[in-house]
């Protein structure tokens, strides 16, 4: 590319990782780009590496810790996001995510993305708290697993300091809270997704006052005096609205319910089947 004579050009890091991102789906592309050359492998290693599944009680799981510790491991600050699977639940119910598989997932220092997909055992109380105080920089959660009550299950996403987006679908042995949490949300929590039958909702509306922006999914038609309350208490407040039906043929009869709650909100979508 240039003459023999002439000094070696370098791009920026900020050119690289603009190139690089525009190609973050493209695996292929990303591993080519990591052998090109030495200034652009640490921008392709942080796409390649950015997101990691941990499954946990399989062999594959069991290697990902383990290279997680070697020496010669250099992706762990690339990791940004990493899915938990708790694994297949014991005798008792329980989840086989403990506090050692916590401590070595430690070495991820700039997770700012947690998502924990199981809803087949629980996990052990003492463990939530080890993830909520290693992972203490989450910025995003995204929970499907079981927990024994809604309080549980709130007061374990409620953990996260740091947290602005929340992704809430827990599984609960528990169907009715018989008391509410006293934990607040976290300051910066703005963002919420919430999904059917919307057992949680009370707490969430104590709080109305911080969200500008949520989801409801998964609406079903025995959820209708939910959504209305939930909505009725949060409009002043929502900026962004957003609301998913089940079954499909629901949706094609909420013209009314969207034209009244859409009204405050800057964006508001309504997807049509």
């Amino acid at each position: 590319m240039y003459p023999a004579s002439a000094p070696a050009q370098n791009l920026p890091v900020e050119v690289i990782d603009s190139i690089l991102d525009g190609n973050r789906g493209d695996r292929q592309s990303l591993t080519s780009s990591s052998l090109v050359c030495k200034a652009w492998l640490q921008s392709s290693r942080y796409h390649l590496f950015s997101e990691f599944d941990v499954y946990v009680g399989l062999n594959v799981g069991k290697k990902f810790l383990k290279l997680l510790h070697h020496p010669l491991c250099t992706f762990v600050y690339c990791i940004r996001t990493i899915t938990i699977y708790p694994g297949q639940p014991d005798a008792s119910g329980i989840a086989p995510l403990g506090d050692k598989t916590v401590t070595r997932l430690a070495k991820l220092m700039h997770v700012s993305s947690l998502r924990i997909l199981n809803h087949r055992g629980l996990i052990a109380k003492p463990t939530l708290a080890l993830l909520a105080s290693t992972f203490s920089d989450v910025e995003t959660l995204r929970l499907t697993n079981s927990f024994a009550s809604a309080n549980d299950a709130i007061e374990f996403a409620v953990s996260f300091p740091k947290l602005k987006t929340l992704d809430f679908q827990p599984h609960c042995h528990e169907s009715t809270p018989a008391t509410l949490p006293d934990a607040p949300p976290p300051s910066k929590l703005s963002r919420v997704q919430l999904y059917s039958p919307f057992i949680h909702r009370a707490w969430f509306l104590k709080h109305h006052d911080r969200f500008s922006a949520l989801t409801l999914s998964d609406i079903k038609a025995n959820d209708f005096d939910k959504i209305e309350e939930i909505l009725a208490d949060l409009r002043p407040n929502l900026r962004d609205l957003r609301m998913s039906f089940s079954p499909r043929e629901i949706s094609a009869s909420l013209s009314n319910l969207g034209t009244t709650y859409c009204a405050s909100a800057s964006t508001c979508s309504i997807p049509r089947h």
